[in-house]
C-alpha cells in the first residue's frame, strides 16, 4: 500500500528478502518503480540486473531507460515486448505507464483491458477513463473489480477517485478515506486528495490546513506553489507574490500557461470593446 499512498522513501528501503516468494516479484515492482519516482536510478538498475525472470527484467529496463530519456519517444523493442506478452501483470501495468508516457492513451486502455482480476490494472484503467471522461466505463470497472477486491485499500483508491471526479454528493466518502490515511501514513498524496476534497466541499479553513501540512511535509516546490494559487484563486485572495515565486522556479509550469492564456484572451477582449466604444 505504501507505494499507492505515496510512502516512495519508505518503499524504496525496504528489503525485498522480507517477502514471501509468491509476492516477492510484486515487491520488486513496488521498489523498482518507487527508485524510479525518486530519482535513484542507479539502485534501480542495479535491482532490474539481478533479475532471473526475463520478461521482468526488460520490461523495467526499457521502462527505467524511457524515464530517463529526454525525448519520451517510444522504444520499439519495448513496444513488441508489450505486444507478445499482454497477459502479464507487470507489462500491463508498467507498459501503461510507458504508453501513456509516449502520449497512446487508447493503447494503455486497451492494454490494461487485458487484466485477469488485478488491482492495479484496475487502478490505472479508472485513472485513465477519468481522464477521457468515460465516467460509465469507469463505474464499470469499478463494480465489477468489487466482485474480488475484499476491502483492499486500492480498490478503495479507486472508489475514492470515481467519487472525487464525480464531484457530488459522495464527496465525503472519499475526504475520510484521505484524512483516514494522512492521519496513519502522512504523504504529499494523501493530503493532496484532502487538499482538493476540501476545496471541492468549498471548506476553504480545512483547505488550508491541508496545505500547510504539505509544506511541512514536503517544503515549498513548483506543485505546491501551483496548488496555493489555484486555494488562493479560489478563495478570491491575492497570489502576486506566489506567482512570482513560480515563475522563478518554472516559467513553463502549466498553471502559469494557462494563467498567461486567459489573461491574454481577456486583455484583447477588452481592447477590441474599448476600441468599438471609440468608435
Amino acid at each position: 500500500m505504501a507505494e499507492n499512498d505515496g510512502r516512495y522513501e519508505q518503499v524504496a528501503s525496504s528489503s525485498i528478502n522480507e517477502y514471501f516468494d509468491d509476492i516477492k516479484l510484486h515487491a520488486k515492482d513496488y521498489k523498482i518503480r518507487s527508485l524510479i519516482i525518486l530519482g535513484e536510478f542507479e539502485e534501480a538498475s542495479k535491482i532490474i540486473s539481478k533479475e532471473s525472470n526475463q520478461e521482468f527484467q526488460k520490461t523495467y529496463q526499457y521502462y527505467l531507460q524511457f524515464t530517463q530519456s529526454q525525448s519520451k519517444s517510444p522504444i520499439n523493442e519495448f513496444d513488441s515486448l508489450i505486444e507478445t506478452n499482454k497477459s502479464l501483470w507487470f507489462i500491463q501495468t508498467i507498459g501503461a505507464l510507458y504508453l501513456v508516457g509516449t502520449g497512446r492513451i487508447d493503447v494503455a486502455i486497451e492494454l490494461l483491458t487485458n487484466h485477469e482480476n488485478n488491482l492495479e490494472s484496475v487502478l490505472l484503467l479508472i485513472e485513465l477513463y477519468l481522464f477521457q471522461n468515460k465516467l460509465s466505463l469507469a463505474e464499470t470497472e469499478l463494480k465489477s473489480a468489487s466482485a474480488y477486491s475484499h476491502d483492499n485499500v486500492i480498490y478503495n483508491f479507486a472508489e475514492a477517485f470515481i467519487n472525487t471526479y464525480k464531484n457530488g454528493e459522495d464527496l465525503r466518502g472519499p475526504l475520510y478515506f484521505y484524512e483516514e490515511l494522512s492521519h496513519q501514513y502522512p504523504s504529499y498524496k494523501t493530503l493532496l486528495g484532502q487538499l482538493i476534497l476540501n476545496l471541492q466541499l468549498k471548506q476553504f479553513e480545512e483547505a488550508d490546513v491541508a496545505l500547510d501540512q504539505l509544506k511541512q511535509l514536503e517544503g515549498i516546490n513548483e506543485d505546491l506553489l501551483a496548488n496555493e494559487i489555484t486555494v488562493n484563486a479560489i478563495k478570491g485572495s491575492d497570489s502576486t507574490e506566489i506567482k512570482q515565486h513560480l515563475e522563478n522556479l518554472n516559467p513553463n509550469h502549466p498553471v502559469l500557461v494557462d494563467l498567461n492564456e486567459k489573461n491574454s484572451l481577456f486583455d484583447n477582449i477588452v481592447a477590441k470593446y474599448a476600441e468599438q466604444i471609440q468608435n
